[in-house]
């Protein structure tokens, strides 16, 4: 069978450049759509799979380096969308940590053996934007047709065969058009000549200037493998290791207290900017003030950024403090958010006021008006978060 794949895919090359009229490059066009078709189809066939991966994520602007080396299982449900995963390996970098990860299509447990720790969280899908989603969410996974990414093509380059563990690979790289937040966008393939199957992936491209680099390899990878339920899910958890359920959670957050109440006066402190000036929140009276508790590693807090500064540079008389919180030690809020264009004051270390605020999630969004008191507050970032923000600002101005 595998000689005749050969045989197949020989054939509809020597016709791609058979044909009469197309340059050189057309040719090379026409043979790496033949090889991405024959690609999409096997990957649309994929129910299940196991393979050791090997991610790496190089971000500039941060100076973080991620390697992690996993072995990882994944198995379709017939329910769209659903997909039971198990993952068990080891950070590389920054530091050494053994993790295991079980998603069962409802309830996903992770094991910390480092702080013995066991997680359990009531999940109606995988997370897919963390670091255990993306060893599993891959291009393994995608079964869309190509035709859209070859259409938003900018240029292409086709290499030298290449092995990657041991299957020699066609490798090409695609380039596409800058968007609003990247540019120098770039993918490169390696695509067994075998089976049709990636083997590596690489995304490059800068923000902010910043390059941003994301590797994942697949070596033993075996397709269709028959996985029982079994093997995504705990019966039974490692002795002497904590164990956190979701009431646990639950209860506890019952017991803390809630965000401060509106029409109170906002508590004063002191936090430092990245130039070791003091600041504090009695500086700022007369002011309206937006205050975020945020941290370099929260995504809504991320997310919640663009719509702040916009915000920030919109209304004249109000101000916008970030509190960059519960930071690693090696972080740079301020500098993280100068490249992401951020203007508005960036304070250090917020976790020393977040007592003072009952802060309990982030991001957590309180507003101070001009006499220091709680006009509106809030936990979490979604789609409405900005407009009530807005709102709450527009109400006030115009009393």
């Amino acid at each position: 069978m595998g000689f005749k794949r050969e045989i197949i895919l020989l054939s509809i090359l020597v016709f791609a450049f058979s044909l009469p009229g197309l340059t050189a490059q057309d040719k090379k066009f026409e043979s790496l759509k033949a090889i991405l078709e024959k690609s999409r189809k096997k990957i649309s066939n994929i129910q299940a799979a196991s393979y050791e991966a090997f991610y790496k994520s190089d971000q500039e602007r941060d100076d973080t380096v991620t390697i992690i080396k996993a072995d990882v299982f994944f198995k379709k449900l017939p329910v769209v969308s659903i997909v039971q995963s198990k993952i068990e390996g080891q950070w590389l970098s920054p530091d050494t940590v053994f993790f295991a990860n079980y998603y069962d299509g409802d309830k996903e447990i992770t094991i910390s053996p480092r702080i013995k720790k066991v997680k359990i969280f009531n999940r109606p899908a995988m997370l897919k934007g963390n670091i255990m989603g993306q060893l599993v969410d891959t291009i393994l996974l995608s079964d869309a047709s190509f035709d859209s990414m070859l259409e938003r093509l900018t240029d292409f380059k086709m290499k030298k065969t290449e092995k990657i563990g041991g299957e020699p690979c066609y490798v090409f790289t695609l380039y596409f058009p800058d968007n609003e937040y990247l540019t120098d966008i770039s993918t490169t393939w390696y695509i067994s000549k075998n089976d049709y199957l990636p083997r590596k992936y690489v995304k490059r491209a800068k923000f902010n200037g910043k390059k941003d680099i994301r590797t994942i390899q697949f070596k033993d990878l075996i397709v269709n493998p028959n996985l029982p339920d079994s093997l995504f899910t705990l019966s039974t958890f490692p002795e002497g290791y904590e164990i956190e359920r979701p009431e646990d959670r639950a209860k506890k957050k019952e017991a803390e207290p809630g965000l401060l109440e509106l029409g109170t006066q906002a508590p004063d402190w002191t936090l430092k900017k990245a130039d070791s000036t003091e600041v504090s929140l009695s500086d700022y009276l007369g002011q309206i003030i937006i205050l975020d508790f945020w941290g370099t590693w929260c995504l809504p807090c991320l997310e919640a950024m663009p719509e702040l500064q916009r915000i920030h540079e919109k209304y004249e008389t109000v101000t916008v403090l970030g509190a960059s919180t519960n930071e690693p030690a090696n972080a740079d809020p301020a500098r993280f958010a100068r490249n992401r264009d951020i203007t508005y004051p960036i304070l250090l270390n917020g976790e020393k006021i977040i007592h003072k605020y009952n802060v309990r999630s982030f991001p957590t969004f309180y507003i101070i008006d001009k006499d220091g008191k709680i006009i509106y507050r809030s936990e979490g970032y979604g789609d409405g978060t900005g407009k009530k923000i807005e709102e709450v600002l527009g109400n006030y101005i115009d009393q």
